[in-house]
């Protein structure tokens, strides 16, 4: 699992919303913000927990968030990313799954709605494949 921080606020767009942040990523972006600030720029307060994942789940369970987002670098990297949106899922919250689009094909998006994922928010670089190439390291 590579869940590496876990934000919350209750004033998201009037929701509660939840963060869960992934590591590791297959761009290389110029203007990467999570280079400069890893943890998410809504979080209202701290909190630190052990990181395994029944605690995440137990910590998300308490706080009842209407949306879950799960995004940070890149989060379809995570092997575990299924199983992670399927427990999630239950929570009975509403999941946006945050990505480069990288790895979304037409199969792994069905694999994602089946999980439970209710929305996927895409992050277009560039639609010029040289500027992608040069503000990515990656081509398309």
């Amino acid at each position: 699992m590579n869940i590496y921080h876990m934000s919350y606020t209750q004033k998201f767009v009037g929701e509660r919303m939840a963060m869960l942040s992934f590591k590791g990523c297959n761009f290389e972006c110029i203007g990467c913000l999570r280079k400069r600030n890893e943890c998410d720029l809504y979080a209202e307060e701290r909190k630190y927990i052990d990181w395994n994942f029944e605690n995440i789940l137990t910590e998300l369970d308490e706080l009842k968030p209407h949306r879950i987002y799960l995004g940070g670098y890149e989060p379809t990297l995570d092997p575990d990313l299924m199983i992670i949106i399927e427990r999630i899922t239950k929570l009975g919250a509403h999941i946006v799954l945050m990505t480069n689009g990288s790895r979304i094909d037409t199969e792994y998006a069905k694999d994602l709605k089946k999980a439970g994922v209710n929305e996927i928010i895409i992050g277009i670089k560039a639609f010029d494949p040289e500027k992608h190439l040069y503000y990515t390291k990656r081509s398309i």
